[in-house]
């Protein structure tokens, strides 16, 4: 079991890996792959709707009586978030076992996935019988009940 000091290294070292332009920021693209990472890896628990809506406020903070060139350079540094500022706005979320852990979107969507989704069993399922003469492939794999594997891991609507 490592301490709490010690995963935060880790996480600065995982940190660096995605820092593909080695400038010490990463871009919006790499910062979703991170946190994907690290959710998967689970040395530490992120709330990535701390981290959306910190770089948020930063933009919004800082767009009051700004001319429209300052505006446009604050928008390019707000879709970059260094690891000092990442550490700061990721609250490492003390786990709950009572409680479910709930997804939490980078772009702000929220229960990706319907309840209806988390049992394949609970899917209702009739398989129909083929011609003899007109068999498919298609046939045998709908003839097989859904599994985990069948059942989607996000939800867009």
């Amino acid at each position: 079991e490592m301490s709490h000091a010690e995963a935060w290294l880790v996480v600065e070292k995982l940190f660096r890996v995605f820092d593909k332009d080695r400038d010490g920021k990463l871009n919006l693209d790499e910062l979703v792959a991170f946190v994907a990472h690290l959710k998967k890896m689970e040395i530490v628990q992120i709330d990535e709707g701390s981290i959306v809506g910190e770089m948020t406020k930063a933009r919004m903070d800082d767009s009051s009586s700004k001319s429209i060139f300052e505006l446009l350079s604050l928008q390019v540094d707000a879709e970059f978030i260094s690891f000092g500022e990442f550490k700061e706005w990721s609250i490492d979320v003390p786990s709950n076992p009572e409680k479910k852990p709930t997804f939490v979107d980078p772009f702000g969507n929220t229960d990706i996935l319907p309840d209806r989704f988390e049992d394949p069993s609970s899917m209702v399922h009739k398989s129909r019988s083929q011609h003899p003469c007109y068999t498919t492939s298609y046939n045998d794999l709908g003839a097989r009940a859904p599994s985990d594997a069948d059942m989607p891991t996000k939800w867009r609507g």
